[in-house]
């Protein structure tokens, strides 16, 4: 995902393609992934806890999530300058010190560190600062669309190669990853009212590497911690729009 303003896609349209009529018959990736989402279920592989299923996760998890940047350094968010790190950085940013969050060794950032590049970037001088959201692009899901470009397996951890914006190099680029956990789950807002009346939530957020990885193409020691029901602990999780506006503010 390239880190830097978005734009609405406008369908001028009243129908779209369905699944089936875009799965070609010289396309066997098309055709594979069509026979799993309409049955869900898939010989080849599943997402999720549950292998019985193709897709038991079908929402935002609290994952790490891929960041690529053009003309900007990452360096002042991640390794040793990661908020992770830093139990006081921490406290300052969730409210509250997160349950086994800290890590000495996180090489990731935060969703709202990418605003902070942006600000950073726009206070350097540059004058033309765009952010690409790729909804649902995760790590995973980039290193199959490269295999299945050249068709071969050319990498099993990093940022790859194989697609444009793995490739790109136009301009200085650097890569890393990012937690997306949210603040809490279950705030009571009043919309019409602008307040929030329970601040705290139901459930905190915070990001426990070792259940979920310290890498996006990591294993995850327990499959149910990402989606907040894991039996040895639970963090909250985001919506794919939450996460995107604190990208942005």
């Amino acid at each position: 995902m390239t880190r830097q303003l978005c734009w609405p896609l406008v369908f001028l349209a009243t129908t779209l393609p369905t699944l089936s009529s875009l799965a070609h018959a010289d396309d066997p990736i098309a055709a594979l992934q069509t026979a799993a989402v309409t049955t869900n279920k898939a010989s080849w592989g599943h997402w999720g806890p549950n292998p019985d299923k193709y897709s038991s996760w079908t929402s935002h998890s609290n994952r790490l999530i891929p960041i690529y940047t053009f003309g900007g350094e990452l360096s002042r968010v991640t390794g040793a300058n990661s908020v992770y790190r830093d139990a006081a950085a921490l406290q300052k940013l969730y409210g509250y010190m997160p349950t086994q969050t800290l890590n000495p060794q996180a090489d990731y950032c935060d969703q709202t560190d990418v605003y902070r590049l942006q600000k950073w970037a726009a206070e350097s001088g540059k004058q033309r600062i765009v952010l690409f959201v790729f909804d649902g692009m995760d790590w995973q899901t980039t290193r199959a669309a490269a295999i299945a470009r050249s068709h071969a397996v050319s990498y099993e951890t990093g940022r790859g190669t194989g697609l444009a914006f793995q490739d790109y190099r136009g301009a200085p680029s650097d890569y890393g990853y990012f937690v997306t956990s949210p603040h809490n789950e279950g705030t009571n807002t009043d919309v019409n009212l602008q307040r929030v009346a329970n601040p705290g939530g139901k459930l905190l957020g915070g990001y426990n590497a070792e259940l979920c990885g310290p890498a996006p193409w990591g294993p995850i020691a327990d499959t149910k911690y990402p989606i907040g029901t894991s039996d040895a602990l639970k963090h909250a999780y985001t919506d794919s729009a939450s996460s995107a506006t604190s990208m942005t503010c």
